[in-house]
């Protein structure tokens, strides 16, 4: 007789045997919290450092194409990366070239302390135009990864014929190039001014319902970067220092020309409308004086309120950006800064030491006092330019007991790759 081999199915099986016993589940739950323990701290450490060497590629690589632009340039254009911040919390390398040079009225004649836009008849100063390259993708850092550039002792600092009223050596000097109240506003005298500092993009700290910047004294411009310049003739870094201006539209239709439905003849004066930034900015510098309505006008005086070009692409405009070339750059994280010189914490809304724009604050840039208890420490900035240079105990000497976390790069003359300075 034939028997069958009896096998227990899961109606014969005791509940026990059908499932986890409730320890055996408390030790799987133990196992893996003790793994994820162990592993998080390593698995932030490898992210960390993975956008830490993200950060540095984008920038090599921001800096390598700008170089390549100088030197596939078909008629002389220099080419550039200009570096802007977004409130929003995020960093953009954008390419650019040089598409002209503006002739604008010198800002500041009532002297380097103070003053307005210049008076009919004055001088006008040179200042080289930038325009991103169209079609040309913007290089983005990681969140909270910024760049900040290094400005030389006094190279805020710039001459400017007929700027000054006084008979003092510094009568032809004028401070534009950062002249937020952190580094002491336009005042050409101001100690902050005579040291070398690293600059953060003051880019998107402004009113951006107006077309002109806050045209108080000595504030000819709200918007306010650096850039880093490569010859187009040798592809070599470039030996111009002087100011530029970088076309850059406000996001917002607000105080247009024309509002939100220009006509015809007044189309082609709105940047925000561009196809083609370059080809805007072109036309516009070689165009006659016009007026708001895009008409020429004449006689024409240096300075004529009349007309408006200035006002589209000069200091005097939210759509533009003030840049100077830089040879060193740092790369860092804001956070990690932002912990070491005292805040207690980056700001909501800008995702970083400084506050968003606010009327109530005149439109002034500034850091936020909320993220050190209420004051921004006077000694602020000294701990910021300590901290970049690897003096992050604030003792001013460099050694063992520092920790080094921003990376400070040298942009090669003749390569235009990014070389770090070892410390």
């Amino acid at each position: 007789m034939r028997h069958r081999n009896r096998h227990p199915d899961a109606r014969t099986r005791g509940p026990l045997s059908r499932a986890f016993t409730v320890v055996e589940l408390l030790v799987v739950v133990v196992i893996i919290l003790i793994v994820l323990t162990v592993a998080t701290p390593a698995f932030q450490a490898l992210i960390y450092s993975s956008s830490r060497s993200q950060a540095f590629n984008t920038v090599n690589a921001a800096a390598l194409a700008a170089r390549e632009l100088a030197l596939r340039s078909a008629s002389g254009e220099d080419g550039a990366v200009v570096f802007i911040y977004d409130a929003s919390g995020s960093m953009r390398i954008i390419p650019a070239v040089q598409v002209g040079t503006m002739l604008e009225p010198v800002w500041g004649s009532g002297g380097p302390g103070g003053g307005g836009p210049s008076q009919i008849g004055a001088s006008t100063v040179e200042r080289d135009v930038f325009a991103p390259v169209p079609q040309a993708p913007a290089f983005e850092m990681p969140t909270f990864w910024n760049v900040r550039g290094y400005a030389p002792a006094r190279s805020m600092i710039d001459f400017s014929p007929n700027a000054g009223t006084g008979s003092g050596p510094d009568r032809d000097l004028v401070a534009v190039w950062y002249n937020s109240e952190l580094y002491g506003g336009s005042l050409v005298n101001a100690p902050q001014k005579q040291e070398s500092n690293w600059v953060f993009p003051e880019t998107d700290f402004y009113d951006k319902s107006r077309q002109a910047a806050n045209a108080g004294p000595g504030r000819p411009t709200a918007r306010q970067s650096f850039m880093i310049r490569f010859d187009a003739r040798t592809g070599a870094l470039s030996n111009n220092r002087a100011p530029a201006i970088f076309i850059d539209p406000r996001p917002s239709t607000n105080d247009r020309i024309g509002g939100d439905r220009p006509n015809a003849s007044q189309l082609w004066l709105r940047p925000d409308r561009a196809e083609n930034l370059a080809r805007w900015a072109q036309r516009l510098i070689a165009s006659a004086p016009i007026d708001a309505t895009g008409n020429p006008f004449a006689p024409y005086v240096i300075g004529d309120p009349r007309d408006i070009r200035p006002q589209l692409v000069g200091l005097a405009s939210n759509d533009t950006i003030l840049v100077k070339p830089v040879a060193r750059i740092a790369v860092y994280d804001e956070r990690q800064m932002g912990r070491d010189i005292g805040a207690r914490r980056l700001n909501s809304q800008t995702n970083s030491l400084f506050r968003p724009f606010t009327p109530a604050a005149g439109g002034d840039i500034g850091l936020d006092p909320e993220l050190f208890n209420g004051s921004v420490p006077n000694d602020i900035r000294q701990r910021i330019n300590a901290w970049i240079e690897g003096d992050t105990n604030f003792d001013e000497e460099f050694d063992d007991q520092d920790q080094p976390q921003a990376r400070i790069f040298l942009v090669r003359p003749s390569t235009g790759e990014l070389t770090e300075v070892l410390r």
